[in-house]
């Protein structure tokens, strides 16, 4: 067993700087958890410091609960450190939890501090669709919380880069709703991506129209375009952080958010589940569940062949047979009473 005076590591000494005390402190409680009977003199030399550091360490160990003075003439004696170590640790935890509680605040004072010093420091244009991809992967790959899109021309960056960056925020538990405009009903490859995304766990819905493109993350940073180039050096985007602007912006999202309808459910893929009913559903199988939806969602009869893999002709027998299960005599009979009945 090591003697009064053992040496104790630098990474000990660290461990007891986390609760407060230091490596003098441990060394003075160490040495009496050994031998309880040690005076202060002898404990002094044994340690090779002064006396008054000896009683100075006494004090804060006694302040932090892990001596006590005992008897009479009293004694110092040392704490069960089971007991005294935990008190010591779940105060020291509660302190920090109270410091992170105060971080958003402090946050917001740093913020608003910034912006009056310096209002330029809020907004960055960045210009040339290299610099605005790059940008839009360091969003994805940095978003720890909430991810908000509201999605339509121009497009800058590669759609699998896009979807591999998405895929992997989805698996660190980023959440992400997206509103896409009608218009991406007629682009078949957007359309595969973003059932891919919806399946992997995106909340997707749909607009007629998509006024900007916007992506806001973490409710912290906003990225829009400034221009209507689709690509090229002077294609110019804006990235605003947190102030009065992303707020209004996170507000414009949820108002639109409301307002549009949600993303055709896909089927499942490689015609997985074909021809299967759904439990408790309609009496539709899972293919005419989702024919209906994209039908709501006002997809063109070309885009939706195109998307579904089959011709005009084999479309519209299709349609045909949907509006005889539902008795409907035309698309919008057959969307108000899906409607009336809880299917879309």
């Amino acid at each position: 067993m090591p003697g009064v005076g053992a040496v104790i590591s630098t990474d000990q000494y660290a461990m007891w700087h986390a609760v407060g005390l230091s490596g003098t402190d441990e060394r003075v409680y160490r040495a009496l958890l050994r031998d309880p009977d040690i005076g202060a003199a002898d404990c002094a030399a044994a340690l090779g410091i002064t006396p008054q550091r000896f009683h100075a360490a006494a004090r804060r160990l006694v302040t932090a609960g892990l001596l006590e003075y005992v008897g009479s003439p009293s004694r110092l004696r040392p704490v069960d450190p089971r007991v005294a170590l935990g008190t010591l640790i779940r105060d020291r935890q509660g302190e920090l939890d109270r410091l992170a509680a105060g971080v958003d605040q402090l946050a917001t004072d740093f913020y608003h501090g910034r912006l009056r010093a310096d209002p330029a420091t809020i907004i960055e244009v960045i210009e040339g669709d290299a610099a605005i991809s790059a940008r839009f992967r360091q969003f994805l790959s940095t978003a720890g919380d909430q991810i908000l899109c509201l999605d339509a021309p121009p497009y800058v960056m590669d759609g699998d880069e896009c979807e591999a960056l998405e895929l992997a925020a989805l698996r660190r538990g980023v959440r992400f709703r997206s509103l896409y405009a009608t218009d991406v009903l007629d682009n078949s490859n957007k359309m595969a991506y973003v059932d891919a995304m919806v399946r992997a766990g995106e909340q997707a819905r749909l607009l007629r129209t998509v006024p900007l493109k916007l992506f806001v993350v973490d409710g912290e940073t906003a990225i829009l375009p400034l221009t209507g180039s689709e690509a090229g050096s002077r294609f110019r985007a804006v990235v605003v952080r947190r102030s009065a602007l992303t707020g209004a912006l996170d507000a414009l999202f949820e108002v639109l958010w409301r307002q549009a309808r949600p993303w055709p459910t896909p089927p499942a893929p490689n015609g997985n589940g074909a021809g299967r009913r759904r439990p408790g559903g309609p009496g539709l199988t899972e293919e005419e569940q989702a024919l209906l939806r994209y039908l709501a969602s006002g997809m063109k009869d070309e885009a939706l062949a195109r998307h579904l893999g089959c011709s005009r002709r084999t479309l519209r027998r299709w349609i045909d047979t949907l509006l005889d299960k539902l008795g409907a005599t035309s698309r919008f009979q057959a969307g108000a009473l899906a409607a009336q009945r809880g299917w879309l």
